[in-house]
């Protein structure tokens, strides 16, 4: 009934997945379980010829239907009413109906004709999802499953489930009926795509390696048509065959790119290769990541009112951390920096990667020729006045907190350094420690590795800047076990408060490189995280610039937090952070 609002078409669907399911369980469970026993059952028989008992009340206000214990509630029964009934007949010779029980059993077992019956309405029934519930009740795995007699008609109810929009139960059909032979990669997955449904993919093809495969390699031709164009952004090479598969109709929008780079990542990380394998696959996702660093790196500017090159030193580091030793990327550098306007940015990175030629060959291009595929409609990144604006870092106007005039930073990366640091820790009572490492984002969504380590101690104001990108090279071995050694005396002696905030993710990543520390007895450490609001119930945002601001009045500058902590050496600016964050 439309007209009751209750009864959405999600409604009716789960209510017909309840009732097949409930329908299946019936017919699979044995007959003899089917009747639950009643305990305490009323006996609504009696075999006292001489007495008609007429139900008492019990304690609880129930009626006992029969009851044995107050005499007084039996009534005489007149015997003489049953002699004179004519109607009466003692006969023996009566026939007594016999109850033959495979009449009722055979009512509730699923024949060959009603699965032929169901699966007819297929082409008449309005809507297939129903038949899909029902596959299990009614056994039609052994009707129109791969190899079986109509298979033809499951073919058609997974074609009309995609029709219909029921994308998921297709999906399932399919694995569920074994039809793969019948729907190829590149057909099941142009449908789901342009659909939306694209990131069904890796649960039609998980734990089948061939068709993962297949699939990584359609994605990679799709993705190719979006670097095929003739500014020569790839080697010619790669681009072999292009013509030869068929483009699909929405490649031109960024967001459907991003999902083909999605499904495909994640199909490697089950297969457990890594997506450089796919060379166009792997170029989309940095190419959307530079994308994204290059707009930030805009808005960041246009807060400041300052376009110079070292005022972005934070997001200039992750450009040449995406960028290294490619020329494809350094190229579309070059381009997106052009596009959004910002050509004192894109002359100097094409001077840094020796891009000087493609620099000037692309701005001697009309608007109509700066397509870095082939495929219609491409979208140009937007000029970098029209970025939307981030939310104010500082509203309150807090002062930025600044170092005391007497800490002094100490970058550890020698034998020498680090025996210095030895000596100091082991005169402190209190130290203050936190780690660095390049963002997730830049780092194609591999876990990162800790690149830097800063502990700062109650002694004299030292900070130490604990190069672990250093330390933990092959050619360090020495190194290394120093660094282990002391680290496990800092985190284990219950003489010295560890003081950091929100550290159980930087201990995560210093367990991957320092295996041992997994079996630290960690003593002392507190964690900011934990500190209680001053006056309010409500917890404090912000992370650890919400803490500072809440109990010493101050904000932190922390645009240097998403930088390239692998690059060495280290900005001026990532210095004054790592120890700022430390020392408070």
């Amino acid at each position: 009934n439309p007209k009751i609002k209750e009864l959405t078409p999600k409604f009716r669907r789960l209510l017909t997945e309840v009732l097949c399911k409930g329908l299946y369980y019936f017919l699979e469970t044995p007959i003899h379980e089917r009747q639950t026993n009643i305990d305490n059952e009323p006996d609504l028989i009696s075999f006292d010829d001489d007495e008609v008992v007429v139900p008492a009340q019990t304690t609880q206000g129930e009626m006992d239907l029969i009851s044995f214990d107050e005499p007084e509630m039996l009534v005489p029964v007149d015997h003489a009413d049953f002699e004179d009934d004519d109607n009466y007949d003692s006969s023996d010779d009566e026939e007594i109906p016999v109850i033959n029980l495979s009449s009722p059993i055979d009512k509730y077992v699923v024949l060959p004709k009603h699965q032929n019956k169901l699966v007819d309405k297929i082409d008449t029934i309005p809507s297939p999802v129903i038949i899909y519930y029902a596959i299990d009740a009614f056994k039609l795995q052994d009707v129109i499953a791969c190899g079986c007699p109509r298979e033809e008609d499951g073919v058609k109810l997974v074609r009309k489930l995609i029709k219909y929009g029921y994308f998921n139960e297709a999906i399932t059909a399919i694995k569920k009926l074994d039809l793969f032979p019948r729907f190829d990669i590149p057909a099941i997955a142009t449908d789901l795509f342009t659909s939306g449904q694209g990131m069904l993919l890796p649960t039609l093809v998980s734990q089948r390696p061939i068709l993962q495969r297949e699939l990584l390699d359609f994605i990679d031709k799709q993705l190719r048509f979006s670097f095929a164009g003739s500014l020569g952004i790839v080697a010619p090479e790669r681009l072999s065959n292009v013509d030869e598969v068929q483009q699909l109709s929405r490649l031109k929008e960024r967001k459907f790119q991003k999902d083909l780079v999605t499904c495909g990542t994640k199909v490697a990380q089950e297969l457990k290769i890594g997506i450089e394998e796919y060379y166009f696959i792997h170029l989309s996702q940095r190419y959307a990541c530079l994308r994204w660093i290059l707009a930030q790196r805009a808005i960041q500017q246009m807060e400041d009112q300052d376009m110079s090159i070292e005022k972005s030193s934070n997001y200039n580091g992750l450009i040449d951390y995406v960028c290294e030793n490619d020329p494809a990327l350094a190229k579309l550098t070059i381009k997106e920096l052009t596009d959004m306007g910002d050509t004192k940015s894109a002359a100097y990175f094409a001077t840094c990667y020796k891009e000087e030629a493609f620099y000037c060959k692309y701005n001697a291009l009309p608007l109509s020729e700066r397509s870095v595929g082939i495929v219609k409609g491409e979208q140009l990144s937007r000029h970098w006045t029209s970025l939307p604006p981030k939310k104010p870092s500082n509203p309150n106007k807090l002062p930025y907190y600044e170092l005391p005039p007497h800490a002094v930073t100490v970058m550890v990366d020698s034998e020498k350094t680090l025996m210095f640091m030895k000596d100091i820790l082991s005169q402190s009572h209190r130290c203050g420690i936190d780690t660095e490492w390049v963002p997730a984002f830049a780092k194609q969504g591999s876990p990162g590795k800790t690149a830097l380590m800063q502990i700062a101690s109650d002694i004299k104001g030292y900070i130490f800047l604990v190069d672990l990108k250093t330390i933990f090279a092959s050619d360090n071995k020495l190194l290394y076990r120093w660094i282990e050694k002391i680290l496990q005396f800092l985190f284990e002696d219950e003489e010295i408060l560890k003081i950091a905030f929100d550290f159980s993710g930087d201990f995560d990543l210093l367990k991957q490189a320092i295996p041992s520390s997994r079996h630290w007895d960690v003593a002392r450490l507190f964690d900011l995280k934990s500190l209680p609001p001053p006056n309010s119930d409500k917890p404090i945002t912000g992370g650890l610039a919400g803490v500072v601001s809440t109990y010493l009045g101050y904000t932190l500058n922390k645009r240097q937090q998403i930088s390239n902590w692998e690059k060495r050496p280290l900005t001026e600016a990532q210095v004054t952070y790592a120890g700022n964050v430390i020392y408070l």
